[in-house]
């Protein structure tokens, strides 16, 4: 009896499901994101400080990231199409129904940026709607601005990027573009020609708004499983501190 109930025993360890060890694969997330300074962006110090504060979230949990960048609308769809990247980032409020939605990782202040010789003044999104209006295509904005653009009350005309948008202002194609105005800062100073019309452009001091920056993942047991990993390592991070201080340090105009 002795001898069988042995046998049962190695039997048992031998069977016995072995604990789950995660390889270097499961602790690797790829987000997709785009050059939008002080933000994201390959060539920027840590390329950006939006993906320093996710880095440094990941980084918490034990976790690698690797971005890879691409023009806004193509970063979303890789990220739809291509199940090797795990979300995209940093996405304004919007497409909640869509995705799954991380804690904030920034904070993005949100205006017009116009000819400084312009007379232009508005209160209400009412106030907007005699001005031809630049966007950039695939960009959310703020839910009512967007609101209207598609009932056809707000005219706006699109651009690839933050770069164009601001020289159609500067060339008068429009009347203003929305933009971040830290994004604003940073170009009138890094793009030959914008820098050439520094002292003509001004973001307008009336905002549309301060809208939270975050990581979208898809909404599977996987993307679940990842957000829930990002939302923990947050709370190690202080994503206010790292924005301050990264702008400070790499954008500051003075």
């Amino acid at each position: 009896m002795q001898k069988l109930l042995l046998v049962f025993c190695v039997l048992g360890l031998a069977l016995a499901p072995f604990p789950y060890v995660a390889d270097a694969e499961d602790k690797k997330v790829v987000l997709a994101s785009l050059y939008w300074p002080p933000y994201t962006g390959q060539e920027l110090p840590a390329e950006g400080a939006s993906t320093r504060v996710v880095r440094q979230a990941f980084k918490a949990m034990g976790y690698e990231l690797e971005i890879r960048f691409f023009p806004w609308s193509r970063a979303i769809d890789e990220f739809v199409n291509d199940p090797e990247i795990d979300g995209y980032f940093p996405e304004y409020p919007g497409r909640e129904n869509q995705f799954s939605y991380s804690e904030i990782i920034g904070e993005s202040s949100l205006g017009f940026a116009k000819l400084k010789k312009r007379e232009i003044q508005w209160t209400t999104m009412d106030d907007l709607e005699s001005y031809l209006i630049g966007t950039v295509r695939g960009y959310l904005n703020t839910p009512e601005f967007d609101s209207m653009v598609t009932k056809g009350r707000i005219r706006t005309d699109e651009a690839v990027s933050d770069i164009f948008n601001l020289r159609k202002v500067v060339a008068g194609r429009v009347d203003m573009g929305v933009v971040d105005s830290n994004t604003f800062n940073y170009l009138l100073l890094n793009d030959y020609l914008l820098y050439s019309h520094r002292h003509d452009l001004h973001v307008m001091q009336k905002l549309m708004g301060v809208l939270s920056l975050h990581v979208c993942f898809r909404k599977d047991m996987h993307g679940e499983s990842l957000r829930k990993v990002l939302d923990e390592g947050l709370t190690h991070v202080s994503f206010q501190k790292i924005q301050r201080e990264y702008i400070e340090r790499y954008f500051s105009l003075d």
